[in-house]
Parts: C-alpha cells; sequence; structure tokens
C-alpha cells in the first residue's frame, strides 16, 4: 500500500497557518508524530524569544551579567557588591525605624542578604513568572498580554516571592563575615531594635554592627519588666545571657547616640 500524506493546519496565536506533514505509514493507521514534535518544540523556542518577553530576557541577561562581574571582582581579590552591602547597612541603621520606606526594604530583606542574592532573587522571579504567564497566556487562551502589562503584573508578583524565599534563605546566607568576632565583644555595644516586642519584659529583634562593619541578628530582653522596645530605637547591650540572648536597656543617652 502506498503511503498517503495528509496535512494538518494548525492557526497558531501569532495568526499565521502551519501545514504540518505527516504521514500514515502502515494498514493500522500509525501516525508519525515526529513533525509535531519538531514544530511544537520550535513554536516553544519562538514564544520564548518574542518581544513580549524582552523585558524578561534582559533580566536574565542581567542576572548572567552581575555573575560574571561577580566573578571577574572576585579573581582580582575583591567583592564588587561588598561595598555597597556596608552601606546599606549604614543608612539602614541611620533612618529611623517608623520610616515607610526602610520598613519596605526590611520587609524585602534588603541588607539581611547580601545585595547580590537579593538582586537575582528579584530579578530570576520576575523572568520566571513573566515568561511562564506568557507561556500559559498562549497556551490555555490563544493570546498574549503586552510586554508592558506582563512586566507590571510579573514585578508586583516577583515582590512577595522575593520575601518568603529570603526568609527561608536568610538564616544559610548570613552576611559575609570573613572576621571572627566573640560573642561577649557585643555587651556595651549599641544596637537597633529591628522588630518590637509585643507586650514588657519580651524579648525583642535587634541588629548590631561590629568593628569590621559586619551586620549582626541578637535577640535582646530588657532589663526591667515593664519595658517595651520598639522599632527603630537605640539600646544598649549590657549583659549576656545565653549564646544569641542578651540583656538591654534603654539608651542612656539619647541626645548623643
Amino acid at each position: 500500500m502506498i503511503p498517503h500524506r495528509i496535512y494538518l493546519k494548525i492557526i497558531y496565536p501569532h495568526n499565521y497557518p502551519i501545514s504540518l506533514p505527516f504521514h500514515i505509514r502502515n494498514k493500522k493507521n500509525n501516525v508519525n508524530i515526529a513533525n509535531i514534535t519538531n514544530i511544537h518544540r520550535r513554536d516553544t523556542l519562538v514564544i520564548l524569544i518574542s518581544a513580549y518577553n524582552a523585558p524578561f530576557l534582559f533580566a536574565l541577561a542581567f542576572i548572567i551579567s552581575l555573575g560574571v562581574l561577580e566573578i571577574l571582582s572576585l579573581l582580582i581579590g575583591a567583592s564588587a557588591f561588598s561595598h555597597i552591602d556596608s552601606s546599606i547597612d549604614t543608612h539602614l541603621d541611620l533612618a529611623s525605624g517608623d520610616n515607610l520606606l526602610v520598613q519596605a526594604l526590611s520587609w524585602l530583606h534588603i541588607g539581611r542578604l547580601p545585595l547580590l542574592v537579593t538582586l537575582v532573587l528579584l530579578l530570576g522571579s520576575f523572568a520566571i513568572i513573566g515568561i511562564s504567564g506568557q507561556y500559559l497566556m498562549i497556551s490555555l487562551f490563544q493570546t498574549r498580554l503586552s510586554a508592558e502589562l506582563m512586566a507590571l503584573i510579573s514585578f508586583v508578583l516577583s515582590l512577595p516571592t522575593l520575601h518568603f524565599i529570603g526568609r527561608c534563605l536568610a538564616p544559610y546566607l548570613p552576611k559575609d563575615e570573613s572576621f571572627a568576632v566573640s560573642e561577649d565583644s557585643f555587651v556595651g555595644a549599641m544596637a537597633l531594635v529591628t522588630q518590637s516586642a509585643g507586650k514588657p519584659g519580651m524579648s525583642a529583634e535587634c541588629k548590631i554592627i561590629d568593628a569590621y562593619g559586619q551586620s549582626h541578628y541578637l535577640l535582646i530582653e530588657p532589663e526591667s519588666s515593664d519595658v517595651i522596645f520598639t522599632r527603630g530605637e537605640r539600646v544598649l547591650i549590657i549583659a549576656q545571657i545565653s549564646s544569641a540572648r542578651f540583656l538591654a536597656s534603654k539608651n542612656p543617652w539619647p541626645n548623643l547616640l
């Protein structure tokens, strides 16, 4: 029996028809779908590199550029982002805890995670959400959103993604601490309260910067049971209770520090 060739016409979301040839190879009508698979893969690639995915492709390219820059800087003995991290810590310490911008940066773990990690998480989430969203729109609804609208949606969704992933990674990705610091050296130092206590006498979280400019997060308890430490307040570390818990008092020199 001579095999017959037929054509299957498919209309893609790009508004162009594709005539898809395949062969009926035998009497059992087994269909050779190799050509179908190849064209499906080709069209997936077309979707990926289309203009409406340009913002997300630029984000991926920027991530690669950051990685190359960091590798080159490490080869010459310095990190391209270490000085920026120190500058961010300093400015966040000087700012008031009631500042909305500071609270937003803290919610995004800016200053807690290395800047390079924060940028990679934000840009990676933005790119993955955007490309996946366009692919789902085309697959399910045979249409796609404009690059601007999908970029806006992806950016909004990438912020909570950065928050939750950063919260999981923060304990395992501490700031770069190449200098060993003894915990008892924190006694007598000033610290900034980052998370206030809900009730008098309860523990609060504070951030302290050591002599090498590295940030440390500690749990502090008030010296008096009727004291509440509030966010953005400076306190004095007066004693060490355990390896990660310290006793603190209100700033005795509010006009100076």
